[in-house]
């Protein structure tokens, strides 16, 4: 979850000035009115207010992960540390925290309650509101900015880096069930038995949620700020001292504004802790680690800030830094034993180097080739338009270009290749390390151990055109991989040792490095005969239907024998908690049927009937056909599908299905539900139908499976979040 992504310009309402306290007991608030600097850069539609007195601008166009803030020594008063007891006492306040040993890391056991300056306490309002509300610091501690948040713990003690962070969530047992294990027992709204915290390791996280602050100078004349409390009972959220470059903002090609830094959060409905980048001037809360023995080398003597970003390298992207042992490889700086070929293309005549690593053979270097467009956007360019560049890097591609854009024999990698690549040459975490080669800023070079030798391409952006960012610092190479608004990637970066598959805006673009098709074993392909006959067409309608008539609230539904199995022909319409119109609207109710959350969905259906599970949409799709054609057999044949494009046919093609089983599946879309507000998406190229069964991953994550339809024809059980709203197909009861 991103907090900035809650962003809603009506919350005018609320406070228009913010006053907080500095220094002294959390119990008082002082009427001291916040700076707010008329130099800050101001965001019209943006959560990430933007006060410079915690911010400063980096001269490198490096989007680098991180850089981390030294911690300033105006605190000098060292904390007593009660190493029998358990106990850590704040000399500045004489308050007494609970601490706790995990590993070699010894932590407050409690959340932070020093006031100072930019600290809040969970849901308080100003001391000069009528009835103003005192907060909840006594529960939670404080939520600080995260300037404050760098010189708020007490001597000897120190803002936990996101290393030691990484480190504690190793420590008991990595990301995917730390969040059980550092949640507290009570004091959760848990959703769920998965998610339930079991505290074993005495962290006792406690869901203190965190202040959202907006900055409304966009519309407004007045530098006007606002804020929002959310999260309590639900979320926690602490602050580390290591800034977040990447997600922080960029004013030009040459500079950035930092303005995130990386927290830990965990939340209700899942049973991980991870770790991401924040505004710095949300509020929120902090846990002090204790100084080891070799920190103090690390330290400032004074309160100067850490050096800018563009010249600190983050200590998580230190080669020494990881765990996971960089393999040798078959390349080193002075031997060179890794099995090459060449590639030359036919199309323009040019030549690329090749390498075989583990079974698979990759261009290792980027594709150059200068194709032209067959349709909207699909083109490919030179870094700042430069032929230089291209020659250098070679040719940056949008994803629809990419995607047929390899010579023959060869073809664009899915998300597979690339993960049996990374694989191959150590894991996600070093891969970045075995796979780059020199050309790299800020220490970026590595050991090219396999002769892949990738370099620092950089990117186009989509929304600025023309604006290219990152030489010397990114690449990113497209995979075949297509999602909904987006395809898979691949990222390195200068500073940091791994390599990510990610998702990518189609329109970015991208470097390629094309993989060798493998020669398919002879096989007789396979057809799926239906086990019903179809029985429907432009000219007859022969199938068998029937009809249910809801007692709930008197509505009457078609229904439709396919096979075995009695479905709905429409969508379900009954309302109830948790159930939505596509853009709360109730004339899409009488189009659509409603959306359920899944919980909703599971107890939704009438008398007799049930939400099916994900086996009995199985066998839905072998019925009429198996997953190749049951897309179009299902779809309605007029009911409003968008047309697409088939990279395969190389036309648009007809959105519509065939409905030849009367089924009538309409493109409804779906719903999103976040804290802040709903969004709908995909009216017209997307329909979603709840199935019963759930899909708990290794994450913890709460997914349910749907059948998945969409204008391409594509047809899957197809987990999603519970909490997303989908359309209701029920199905009859065996009798």
């Amino acid at each position: 979850m991103k907090m900035f992504a809650k962003f809603v310009p009506f919350l005018l309402v609320t406070a228009m000035s913010v006053f907080t306290a500095c220094g002294g007991d959390s119990g008082s608030n002082a009427d001291s009115e916040e700076p707010v600097s008329s130099s800050a850069v101001k965001k019209s539609s943006s959560s990430k207010a933007n006060s410079s007195s915690s911010k400063k601008v980096s001269s490198s166009s490096a989007k680098s992960s991180s850089s981390s803030k030294t911690p300033s020594s105006a605190n000098s008063a060292k904390a007593i540390y009660d190493e029998k007891n358990n106990t850590m006492k704040d000399p500045r306040d004489n308050k007494t925290y609970k601490a706790v040993k995990i590993g070699d890391q010894v932590w407050m056991a409690e959340n932070l309650n020093y006031n100072s300056c930019f600290s809040y306490c969970y849901g308080e309002e100003p001391s000069y509101m009528q009835n103003s509300n005192p907060g909840l610091c006594n529960k939670y501690g404080r939520l600080y900015k995260w300037e404050a948040a760098t010189e708020a713990c007490p001597g000897g003690w120190h803002l936990p880096s996101k290393d030691e962070f990484e480190t504690l969530i190793q420590t008991v047992g990595g990301s995917g069930n730390a969040g059980i294990k550092l949640k507290s027992v009570d004091g959760w709204k848990f959703e769920r038995k998965e998610t339930v915290g079991t505290d074993e390791y005495g962290f006792s996280a406690l869901p203190g949620g965190y202040r959202m602050e907006y900055d409304f100078s966009g519309y407004v004349s007045q530098n006007v700020k606002s804020y929002d409390f959310i999260g309590d009972k639900t979320a926690a959220y602490f602050w580390s001292s290591t800034e977040d470059i990447e997600s922080s903002t960029r004013l030009d090609r040459n500079s950035i504004l930092v303005d995130h830094a990386f927290s830990m959060f965990l939340d209700n409905r899942y049973a991980s802790a991870d770790i991401g980048g924040e505004p710095m001037d949300n509020a929120l809360s902090v846990r002090c680690v204790l100084d080891s023995k070799t920190s103090s080398d690390t330290k400032s003597s004074s309160s100067k800030k850490a050096e800018s970003s563009s010249s600190a390298k983050s200590s998580s992207s230190a080669k020494s830094g990881s765990s996971v042992a960089v393999p040798k490889g078959c390349k080193t700086s002075t031997k060179d034993n890794c099995e090459y070929g060449e590639l030359v293309d036919d199309r323009d005549g040019q030549t690329y180097k090749t390498v075989k690593i583990g079974d698979q053979w990759w261009m290792a270097q980027n594709l150059n080739y200068r194709r032209e467009a067959k349709y909207k956007n699909d083109y490919c360019y030179c870094y700042n338009n430069s032929k230089d560049n291209c020659d250098k890097f070679g040719r940056l591609y949008v994803w629809t270009a990419a995607a047929d854009a390899c010579p023959e024999g060869w073809h664009l990698p899915s998300t597979a290749e690339w993960k049996t690549l990374i694989d191959a040459v150590g894991g996600e975490e070093v891969a970045g390390i075995t796979l780059k080669t020199s050309g790299w800023n800020r220490g970026g070079d590595a050991t090219d151990a396999f002769g892949f030798s990738v370099l620092p391409a950089g990117y186009r952006d989509w929304l600025y055109q023309d604006d290219y960012y990152e030489v010397g610092y990114q690449a990113l190479f497209w995979s075949s991989n297509e999602y909904e608004n987006s395809s898979g990637c691949v990222y390195f970066q200068s500073v940091y040792d791994g390599a990510n598959i990610r998702s990518g805006n189609k329109d970015d673009g991208y470097s390629v490095r094309c993989v060798m098709d493998v020669e398919p074993e002879i096989t007789k392909p396979s057809v799926t005969e239906p086990t019903a006959k179809a029985c429907k067409t432009e000219t007859k309608d022969e199938c068998e239907y029937g009809t249910l008539t809801d007692s709930r609230d008197k509505q009457t539904y078609k229904t439709v024998k396919i096979d075995k199995q009695w479905w709905m022909a429409e969508n379900l319409n009954f309302e109830t908690d948790s159930s939505y119109c596509y853009n709360d609207s109730a004339k899409y109710c009488t189009k659509y049927g409603r959306f359920y959350t899944w919980t909703a969905a599971t107890s939704a259906c009438p008398s007799g009937w049930h939400l099916p599970s994900e086996a009995e949409f199985k066998s839905l799709i072998t019925a009429v056909g198996g997953e190749d054609v049951a897309g179009s057999k299902l779809k309605s044949a007029n009911g409003g599908w968008e047309s697409y494009w088939s990279i395969d046919e190389d036309e648009v093609k007809n959105g519509d299905g065939t409905d030849d089983y009367s089924f009538s599946a309409l493109p409804t879309g779906f719903r999103i539900d976040f804290q802040m507000g709903s969004v709908y998406h995909n009216e017209g190229s997307l329909a979603h139908f709840w199935s019963s069964s759930e899909m708990l991953d290794d994450d913890g994550s709460d997914y349910a499976y749907s059948l998945y339809l969409t204008n391409a024809n594509f047809v899957d059980p197809y987990p999603r979040p519970k909490f997303y709203g989908l359309s209701v197909r029920c199905v009859k009861d065996d009798e």
